[in-house]
């Protein structure tokens, strides 16, 4: 149960500070280079315990296969978890999806985590503010 709630607290903060670290070095974008999140990941000191997450919410599989061969068989698994968790169920996100509202819907993800909504983060925006851009 601990590890559980541990690592949503991680990923959620790959969804909403990692995102606006990535943003603030790279401008926004449909996706980053796998050396742009470990680069920040690393300057920033965020956990590392998932950190398999984070490439996989913010890069496409093309460039993460040519850069960690290790997290590619965990990537269709990991964006789906992800899907179920932000998108409701769409893993076809990019990047720059992480901070726009979430589609109306549930409010439980199939494995019986909670999906954000407007209610955990008042305006309902992931990552402290923008929402529209893209």
């Amino acid at each position: 149960m601990f590890e559980r709630l541990q690592k949503w607290f991680v990923i959620r903060s790959y969804a909403r500070k990692l995102r606006t670290k990535l943003r603030e070095r790279y401008g926004v974008a449909g996706k980053y280079s796998p050396n742009q999140v470990a680069l920040t990941v690393d300057k920033y000191g965020f956990n590392k315990e998932w950190i398999r997450y984070a490439p996989c919410m913010f890069c496409d599989y093309p460039d993460l296969a040519k850069y960690d061969a290790a997290v590619v068989s965990d990537y269709a698994a990991i964006r789906s978890e992800m899907a179920k968790r932000f998108f409701g169920g769409n893993a076809s996100f990019t990047a720059a999806d992480f901070g726009r509202k979430p589609a109306p819907g549930p409010s439980v993800s199939n494995d019986g985590g909670t999906i954000p909504t407007e209610a955990m983060y008042g305006s309902g925006d992931l990552g402290g503010g923008g929402g529209g851009e893209g």
